[in-house]
């Protein structure tokens, strides 16, 4: 079975669970009394299964918080932690399709994924490793499957799912239908029905699988994902890679669940039966249920410093102030530093009023602009950008501007990867122009500050030594700018040498940058040449090398077909062919380096184990294996004969043990011969792929 690859879908905002999850802090974030939060105990169940990659995607506002939990989960597992931003929240079915399409690519289209929220809370680990590696199984045959759980009460808020009686194997059924938080009338008819089951939210199934079902169902979301991942990767920690998905290609997604998307259409889907403890952590009422251990005789549940007299069935919440509660009776108290909630136990859906009122902020009708303060040396300006509104800012001659963040996050529209946060500031100079860009659902207040240069003030200046002094400055200036931009410890002033230098420090993404524009104006300068190839070919990310053809599209065809062999010859040196083959198809002439290996020469895995199950070892003579071949066979004709001898003198203890040995000989060499002939293949195919390779060296490094 392939190992498993968690996705954890971190975007839930839990407006039922206002105030301690608020637009600062959403549910996956929320601590509990235990002192977790949702999200480390998430990450903590996908460890569970020793998994190589963990994808978590959530929204680019929540990414500080993501990658600090990310990073306090990987003290603890070796798997590597891929964050994906997303800017806007549509649903479930645009992140599992953007989900498989970027593990698809990065990982393997034949992983196994386990998609799972992270705001979930499972009590029983084990019967949950049980469950998921049932669902596993399954899933390694194509089919698409959903955890479900048999309700306790008639939920609202909860999707259902409808199976036949039947069932394909223990604990698997399947699924007939799926109903989308129904009414509270019809929510009691699928209880007393007992054939429906609560929609746990949690999916397990191959990429290759899911994304076929999308291509079935729903054409179009496979080609919008895949424009989505085609964006920059940073990698803050050895142990992270973080992506912020493309805006404009994420943004053609419709707002719709996978239930409706592919579930309900798709003719192979199926449900396992869960039970270890399943608890979906979006309302108070499943706060009360987790800490229903902590009720006292009158019903009452307390966290924090709290008192309560004469009061019965009420839920106290305290973070920072002690609550007194007297003469109670079925209440949810819960208090924040920016908020208190007073509520019935059984008002949890009119909780989400609540959350709309006081954390979607009052917009005004548009952008404004004020003036804080005015000087003759400087002034101060107020602007406030309305959410998805950009802001164009000119700076005149003979001024430099600082903004400063003082809420939100500010984006620049030539500068699509780079964010300013709270606190952050911006310098721009002279003669120069800024779209300002706010992308999120809130206002963004910014402070621009004007400083009038030198020129300006020259005006109100008297006297010739000032004059004069201004001259010194403006010749020192010319001056210095007359001499070329190289550092002087590098001692080469030509930007050859400048490139040798940062080469030998192993600097080979500037090296790169240095050289390109000199092989734009003439890319027949062989040193040049070869020095910018053995610096592409030396990196290690692929991604810094494919994004110098991304600045220079109009590069001649020759130099371009060099850049795309050496990132080819870098992903085969990585052991990543279908990679290599990716980049390789994009030369001039893609023919001449197809990975080809003689189909006759390969074996057919299934055809070898069938010979030795015919004759023990004889298909290990067709992998040229002779030596294991002649192994298995007299280790089945010694354990058979003596289970035959032991027979004939009537030890039918012995000739039981005998014939048992012969059998486990005999499994063992159909087993070996199929593997063997895997790896013959494996050897056929890496030859090919060394022949490519050692073609691509001879052309690319034939100085």
């Amino acid at each position: 079975m392939h190992k498993i690859v968690p996705v954890l879908m971190s975007g839930g905002m839990g407006t039922r669970l206002w105030p301690i999850s608020n637009r600062y802090t959403p549910k996956p974030f929320v601590r509990l009394p235990s002192g977790d939060r949702l999200i480390d105990l998430t990450y903590r169940r996908a460890s569970v299964f020793e998994p190589d990659h963990i994808v978590t995607f959530t929204n680019r506002r929540y990414d500080k918080l993501t990658q600090e939990a990310a990073t306090s989960a990987s003290a603890n597992s070796h798997a590597h932690f891929h964050l994906v931003l997303e800017d806007d929240v549509k649903n479930t079915a645009p992140v599992i399709i953007t989900a498989a399409e970027y593990i698809s690519r990065h990982i393997g289209s034949d992983a196994l994924m386990l998609v799972m929220p992270a705001d979930h809370l499972i009590e029983d680990t084990v019967a949950f490793g049980d469950c998921v590696r049932l669902a596993a199984e399954h899933a390694e045959t194509g089919a698409l499957m959903v955890f479900g759980l048999k309700p306790r009460y008639a939920e609202t808020n909860y999707g259902y799912i409808r199976v036949s009686e039947k069932m394909k194997r223990p604990g698997i059924y399947p699924a007939d239908g799926f109903k989308e938080k129904p009414s509270a009338e019809t929510a009691a008819a699928y209880v007393k029905d007992g054939g429906y089951f609560w929609n746990m939210g949690i999916f397990c199934f191959r990429a290759d699988a899911v994304i076929r079902s999308y291509q079935t169902h729903c054409p179009e979301m496979p080609a919008i994902a895949s424009r989505a991942i085609d964006a920059e990767t940073a990698m803050p920690s050895p142990h992270m890679s973080v992506m912020h998905l493309n805006r404009p290609a994420f943004a053609e997604f419709k707002e719709i669940s996978v239930d409706y998307a592919i579930m309900e259409k798709d003719a192979n889907v199926c449900m396992v039966k869960a039970d270890f403890g399943w608890r979906d952590m979006g309302s108070w009422r499943m706060i009360r249920e987790a800490e229903s251990g902590k009720a006292d005789k009158h019903g009452n549940i307390s966290v924090g410093n709290n008192l309560l007299i004469d009061t019965q069935n009420t839920f106290v919440w305290g973070t920072c102030k002690p609550i007194a509660a007297i003469g109670l009776d079925n209440l949810t108290i819960a208090e924040t530093p920016n908020a208190i909630l007073i509520s019935k136990n059984s008002e949890s859906a009119e909780i989400k009023a609540a959350y709309e009122h006081f954390e979607t902020p009052v917009l005004p009708d548009k952008t404004t602009s004020v003036c804080l303060m005015q000087h003759d040396k400087a002034r101060v300006d107020s602007v406030q950008v309305l959410p998805g509104k950009e802001f164009l800012y000119k700076v005149p001659y003979g001024m430099s501007i600082e903004i400063r963040v003082l809420s939100g996050m500010l984006s620049v529209a030539d500068q699509p990867h780079t964010e300013y946060r709270q606190r952050q500031s911006l310098y721009l100079h002279a003669q120069s122009e800024i779209k300002l860009c706010n992308y999120e659902n809130s206002p963004l207040l910014l402070s621009i500050t004007v400083v009038y240069t030198l020129r300006f003030r020259m005006v109100n200046m008297t006297g010739m030594f000032k004059r004069i002094r201004y001259a010194a400055v403006v010749l020192t200036v010319w001056i210095c700018a007359a001499v070329p931009a190289y550092p002087q410890d590098y001692g080469k002033k030509t930007p050859y040498g400048f490139a040798q230098q940062l080469a030998s420090e192993g600097d080979y993404y500037r090296t790169s940058e240095v050289l390109l524009p000199l092989l734009l104006k003439n890319p027949a300068q062989e040193k040049e040449l070869k020095l910018f190839l053995e610096s592409a070919y030396h990196l290690k990310d692929t991604g810094l090398t494919l994004l110098l053809l991304k600045k220079h599209p109009d590069m001649p065809p020759d130099l371009k077909d060099r850049i795309l062999k050496t990132v080819a010859l870098t992903e085969l040196r990585k052991g990543e062919p279908e990679q290599a083959q990716i980049y390789l198809v994009q030369t001039s002439q893609p023919k001449n380096y197809a990975v080809a290996y003689n189909p006759e020469a390969m074996l057919d895995p299934d055809k070898v184990a069938f010979r030795s199950s015919v004759l023990p070892g004889l298909g290990l003579v067709y992998t040229g294996a002779y030596g294991k071949a002649a192994g298995v066979f007299l280790l089945n004709i010694i354990s058979f004969g003596l289970a035959v001898h032991s027979y004939q003198r009537e030890n039918y203890g012995a000739a039981l043990l005998f014939g048992f040995f012969g059998y486990q000989f005999y499994r063992g060499g159909v087993n070996a011969s199929r593997e063997s002939a895997e790896q013959y293949n494996s050897h056929v195919r890496s030859q090919a792929e060394q022949q490519i390779a050692l073609k691509l060296e001879t052309e690319l490094f034939k100085f």
